[in-house]
């Protein structure tokens, strides 16, 4: 009979552990603990995570393999981390040398970590720090499309991936060819980092992970964010699009047109805009550091809770509820937010 929640699994599964060594039941429980209160905070109900975890009975039988009626600390038996690389030994069905040149990459990840940095090959060339499982990833090229795939874990890979890494923090380093023009990365539970590309497209869409850059350049720039901060430096783009439910935006860099929203978190602009720049938060400060003269922008501010300061040619001015000017240039400006402070200033940050 199949356990369809917490509770019914969970006394399943302390019955079953009862002959193990009781430092290994109590970490294994520990871990099964773990996972169903991250799975509940992803919105599964208890009959979808005892559906990915499997039969209490196969459970069993993995750990009976592999620790029962043992003295060691579950963490001894475990192996170590291992490193692999683009190569045919790792990845049999991903072409090294691809016939044509690679002008996009789409990768999709649900635990592992990626970072992204300018390649010299024709090929992406990518490092792993776990095992590249292909019962857990697939690598391969579609048209001119690199494609990276985290499958979802099904419960005999699952055992293989949570437990006998022990947890350890799993990340891709790829090396992007200089070819490639579009970056898409869809990502569940790991951060990314990316150093130093020009693109014309960069896509993320992540649920709970860091995403930080530096020096990037890109025609199109979208990022959207649930649970992470988002740190941008350096940042050359025509349009920026950067979203954040709970997380703090910190952007730096130089845009025609940008658009920064978050619900939780702060908003923290620093350097130059020439078309227009909207910054809303809902529970957070909004902090815009603008490099050029604000007289001639047309600027609308507001915020419920908080106060509104304008620091322009060495001159600061603060107002309450809303400040509104229409000014005489094309450069325009919206700051709002609902509990926190907005600034708009001609000073850096720092200042």
């Amino acid at each position: 009979m199949m356990n369809t929640t917490y509770e019914t699994y969970m006394n399943a599964l302390k019955q079953g552990l009862a002959s193990f060594d009781s430092a290994a039941a109590e970490e294994i429980l520990n871990d099964f603990e773990s996972h169903f209160a991250d799975a509940r905070s992803q919105g599964l109900s208890d009959e979808e995570i005892c559906a990915e975890l499997g039969n209490v009975d196969d459970v069993l039988e993995f750990f009976r393999q592999e620790y029962a009626t043992t003295k060691q600390p579950v963490a001894n038996v475990l192996p170590q981390e291992k490193t692999h690389s683009n190569s045919e030994e790792t990845h049999p069905n991903y072409p090294y040398a691809p016939s044509t040149a690679i002008t996009a990459m789409e990768i999709s990840l649900r635990n592992a970590s990626a970072d992204f940095a300018p390649g010299t090959s024709a090929s992406v060339e990518f490092d792993f720090s776990g095992d590249f499982d292909p019962d857990r990833f697939e690598a391969g090229i579609e048209g001119n499309t690199f494609c990276l795939r985290e499958k979802k874990l099904i419960p005999s890979v699952f055992w293989k991936h949570l437990f006998c890494n022990n947890h350890q923090k799993e990340v891709f380093s790829f090396q992007v060819p200089s070819t490639v023009q579009k970056l898409t990365l869809r990502s569940l539970n790991g951060a990314t980092g990316l150093d130093t590309l020009s693109l014309t497209t960069l896509e993320i869409s992540a649920t709970n992970g860091k995403i930080t850059g530096d020096s990037l350049s890109a025609s199109s720039c979208r990022i959207q964010a649930a649970n992470g901060k988002i740190v941008l430096t350096r940042l050359r783009t025509d349009s920026l699009d950067v979203s954040a439910t709970n997380g703090k935006l910190e952007i730096t860099g130089d845009c025609s047109r940008a658009s920064l929203n978050s619900v939780n978190g702060k908003v923290l602009f620093e350097g130059t805009c020439s078309e227009y720049l909207t910054a809303k938060s809902v529970n957070g400060s909004v902090k815009l550091h603008l490099s050029h003269d604000l007289a001639d922008a047309s600027i609308h501010a507001s915020t419920t809770t908080g106060k509104i300061r304008l620091v322009s040619n060495g001159r600061t001015e603060s107002y309450t509820k809303t400040f509104t000017r229409s000014g005489i240039s094309a450069f325009t400006i919206q700051a709002s937010t609902v509990n926190g402070n907005v600034l708009l200033s001609d000073l850096p940050a720092e200042n």
